[in-house]
């Protein structure tokens, strides 16, 4: 291509080089001056979880006796004990230590030629090298998917395609402030696999490519077992036709192919299943109660692209432009465009018909960012389109459009605490992130809801799926549970300079039976564990209303002599231990 000629050839060298540095710093001075041992540091719940095999493998030898007293408690419960049993438990794959390990035995070969305190593997220094190894994946993944990429579409577009992924999607949270958990790593493996897919389909089927590609698959499938679909991208990617479908099919289900693959697929799972069968005795973990695709009939659809909860386009609007790349491919009979649309449909169908539709504590939808490479292309290839016409208004503002996207993701990424703390659509909540991010200018008013899906925001709460009045879930109150969750926020943050404030409750009540439940509404103020405020209201409603979500509201007048840093609670006291259910808690201020 003419074009591919402007760019002259340490320009890759140099993109890759400030990219590296911009990520690095951006990583550690994430970091800088949060600590250790708390929920913002690298190696805490999750992310403990899956470091956990390295420090066991090599530090302990998986001898309960010689891990540190505590360390599980100090690194948020992310891996537990078993004492009984003196073993050491996860619920995550080994993957990632895998990925991680030759920093690991670098970091631990520095430390003992310099004498660096170790910690038994809990050192700061240990903690560096997750932002460190979270970075090189990401850069090594990028340089991957550049080049695979410019199969396809010119250098210049092939140069932004793989910025804008970096700065205006989730891929930007995961390698930069979130370093241990997966969607980094999986992004890497999908670039890998990508790559080498397409050099084993161009270069007469070298085996080796062919070798390479399916560990990395088998590898990424470990880590997040969402990746199977990429086995679609084997049978149909560059496929234009059914001929070629049909030639794609009949070689790799040669055995040299197909069987070759699933004995790397076990290869990869043997070191999994020793440790599942060290930990429950069973080769193959179980969860007895566990929940899988509850929402097969019910999709969230809407929520996973749209909710202020994790919603893939509300965090990375830059996705827009990838969708509308699909649909320019497809018009234009470009290869790879229905591949690329039937696979992020048929992805978002199965994320949102997950039990946990919006992943927990994450930014966005994380399981999407394995996909990127893939979905890098039509982004590419829009890029490409604009690029090549005449019309440079219109490419100026598709540009800079995108730079505003990933501008936008990048500050609400770096500003982001790790949970969202609101409800499926907390726009109020939302516009405070985005304010906090110095993005919306305005401070929205105070107002809270929680509709019980999130349950970060629930505390261990006990939730029922028998009735809803929206989402999945509500709040159960029976014998066992005299109380469930409880607001809590500080007076200050409610209060508007020294008026006294009202606070308006309204809570959607379900009751089975006509008798009166006893319950009350309470709004408890202390301060420094004393007392200050205290009021309660009823809680039931009309016996017409039985077996049915009728709203209960309850008004709280809060002088303003009180401390604007006492402490703020509403629950409710189901004194009679009666059995009903509760959902859609909302929260406004007078």
């Amino acid at each position: 291509m003419e074009m591919e000629k402007k760019l002259p050839s340490w320009f890759e060298t140099v993109f890759f080089i400030v990219i590296l540095g911009l990520a690095l710093f951006l990583s550690f001075n994430f970091h800088s001056g949060k600590g250790y041992f708390n929920w913002k540091s690298e190696i805490w719940s999750d992310r403990a979880g899956y470091y956990i095999y390295l420090p066991a493998t090599f530090y302990y030898h998986w001898d309960l006796s010689k891990v540190p007293p505590k360390i599980d408690e100090k690194t948020g419960y992310g891996f537990r004990y078993d004492t009984v049993n003196h073993k050491i438990l996860t619920d995550n794959t080994y993957g990632i230590a895998l990925l991680l390990s030759p920093f690991f035995i670098g970091v631990h070969v520095i430390t003992k030629v310099f004498h660096v305190p170790q910690d038994w593997a809990f050192a700061p220094v240990y903690h560096h090298m997750a932002d460190f190894a979270a970075v090189f994946y990401l850069l090594l993944g990028l340089i991957l998917l550049r080049r695979f990429l410019a199969h396809y579409v010119s250098n210049q577009a092939s140069f932004l395609a793989v910025f804008f992924l970096f700065t205006g999607t989730g891929l930007f949270y995961y390698s930069v402030a979130s370093t241990l958990m997966p969607p980094v790593y999986t992004f890497f493996l999908s670039a890998v696999f990508i790559f080498f897919l397409k050099k084993f389909l161009n270069e007469s089927g070298k085996y080796l490519y062919f070798l390479i590609f399916s560990f990395v698959l088998s590898l990424e499938i470990l880590i997040s077992p969402a990746a199977a679909l990429l086995l679609f991208v084997v049978f149909l990617m560059d496929v234009a036709s059914l001929g070629q479908f049909k030639e794609r099919v009949k070689k790799l289900l040669k055995p040299r192919c197909s069987l070759v693959f699933l004995l790397i697929l076990v290869l990869v799972f043997c070191p999994q299943m020793a440790y599942w069968k060290y930990s429950s005795g069973a080769y193959f973990a179980s969860k007895p109660n566990a929940l899988w695709f509850t929402n097969l009939l019910s999709p969230h659809l809407p929520e996973v692209w749209f909710s202020t909860l994790n919603g893939l386009f509300i965090y990375a609007p830059l996705m827009f432009f990838m969708i509308g790349g699909m649909i320019m491919m497809i018009r234009k009979k470009a290869v790879n465009g229905w591949l690329n649309l039937g696979l992020f449909l048929f992805l978002s169908y199965l994320l949102s018909s997950w039990w946990c539709w919006y992943f927990g504590c994450s930014y966005g939808q994380p399981v999407f960012i394995g996909f990127l490479p893939l979905f890098g292309l039509p982004l590419a290839f829009l890029l490409q389109d604009k690029l090549s016409e005449k019309n440079h208004p219109q490419t100026i503002l598709l540009i800079t459009l995108m730079l505003f996207c990933s501008a936008y993701t990048s500050r609400l990424s770096y500003t982001y605490e790790e949970c969202f703390f609101g409800s499926s659509w907390d726009w109020n909540q939302f516009g405070r992130m985005l304010n906090t991010a110095k993005i919306l200018p305005v401070k929205p008013g105070y107002s809270y809801r929680n509709d019980f899906e999130n349950g970060a925001m629930n505390n261990g709460a006990s939730t029922t799926r028998l009735v809803s009045r929206s989402g999945d879930y509500s709040l159960l109150f029976d014998r066992e549970h005299e109380y469930n969750v409880t607001y809590f926020e500080y007076l200050n943050n409610l209060k508007k300079a020294s008026k006294p404030v009202k606070l308006q409750v309204t809570y959607r009540m379900f009751k089975t039976g006509s008798s009166a439940t006893g319950a009350v509404i309470v709004c408890d103020i202390k301060k420094d564990g004393n007392q200050v405020y205290y009021e309660s209201r009823p809680l039931d409603v009309p016996m017409s209303a039985t077996r049915q979500w009728y709203a209960v509201p309850a008004n709280f007048d809060i002088p303003a002599t009180i401390d604007p840093w006492a402490e703020v609670r509403v629950y409710i006291w189901n004194k009679g231990k009666t059995t009903f259910y509760v959902d859609d808690l909302e929260i406004n201020v007078e």
